[in-house]
């Protein structure tokens, strides 16, 4: 870590950073990174440090920890209702099935009394001609 000092024309004022270097792969080349340290008293030449504020970062993360929660309780709430959904779907399903299998079952039944029928008038049939 480096101390870097640089000024602002408009203000006249030196501020002191402490800067990170790092290799960014993305742009494939070295970057650094700055943390305000404070400023630099022109006659002293002491560091006077700077209110500590709430970084960028600490500020996001508050925000996304509420979005979370919101998105998680949003989640959570449909969820329940897809819960809800399924199972009123397989209710559903399982009523149709149940129709199906008596309707096979009525089907097969007059397919049997339609065979009965016809060999009972094959069989009156050969009577008639005896």
């Amino acid at each position: 870590m480096a101390i870097v000092y640089q000024r602002d024309k408009r203000s006249n004022v030196t501020y002191v950073y402490e800067s990170q270097s790092f290799y960014s792969k993305e742009k494939k080349q070295s970057r650094s990174k700055r943390k305000l340290i404070g400023r630099l008293d022109p006659e002293s030449g002491q560091i006077i440090p700077t209110r500590h504020r709430k970084s960028a970062s600490s500020i996001d993360t508050e925000a996304q920890t509420s979005r979370k929660a919101e998105t998680n309780a949003d989640l959570k709430q449909q969820l329940n209702q897809a819960k809800k959904e399924i199972s009123i779907l397989r209710a559903q399903i399982n009523d149709l099935n149940n129709r199906l299998l008596l309707s096979q079952i009525e089907i097969r039944d007059r397919k049997k009394e339609k065979a009965e029928l016809i060999q009972e008038l094959r069989t009156v049939l050969n009577h008639a001609e005896t």
